[in-house]
Formats: structure tokens, sequence, C-alpha cells
């Protein structure tokens, strides 16, 4: 159990000098590094993602994998649909 009140600035000693601020100014600079840390976190997902495309597009120059009619075929059965018929 945390006993007194905060303080009204923090001080740490940093290789270029001593820091001092105040708590609002710690928590702008949290929520700053919030916002960026989001920010990295969207682009590694979408880095992520066309990774993964380009890995997709290349296998299959490569021929690997299974052709969409047989895809969409082996789903139809795992879920017991059926062909739409065409108009």
């Amino acid at each position: 159990m945390i006993h007194g009140t905060l303080p009204d600035t923090i001080s740490a000693t940093t290789s270029v000098g001593e820091v001092t601020m105040t708590l609002a100014q710690v928590e702008k600079r949290l929520v700053a590094l919030e916002r960026r840390l989001g920010d990295l976190q969207e682009t590694l997902e979408y880095q992520q993602a066309v990774d993964g495309i380009r890995r997709g597009l290349e296998s299959a120059d490569r021929g690997e994998g299974e052709s969409v009619t047989k895809a969409f075929g082996d789903l139809r059965r795992k879920h017991g649909l059926t062909r739409r018929r065409r108009r």
C-alpha cells in the first residue's frame, strides 16, 4: 500500500543530464508514445499481410496450391452448402 501523495515532478538522470518533468508532461508523453506504438503495430500488421500475399502469389506462380474450383468445392462439402444456380 502506498502512503502519502504523488510528487508534482519526476526527475531522472540520463546520459545527457538531469531531466525533470511534471506529471502532466509525463502523461502527455505516454499518450504520444501509446499512439505511436499503435501506428507501428498497424504498420507491422500491414507489412505482414503484404508479405503473406506476396508469398501466396509466388506459390501460385510456381504452380503450388489448389485451384479455386477445388477449394470452393471443399468448403461447400465441409459446410454442407450447395452450389447456387446462375440465372
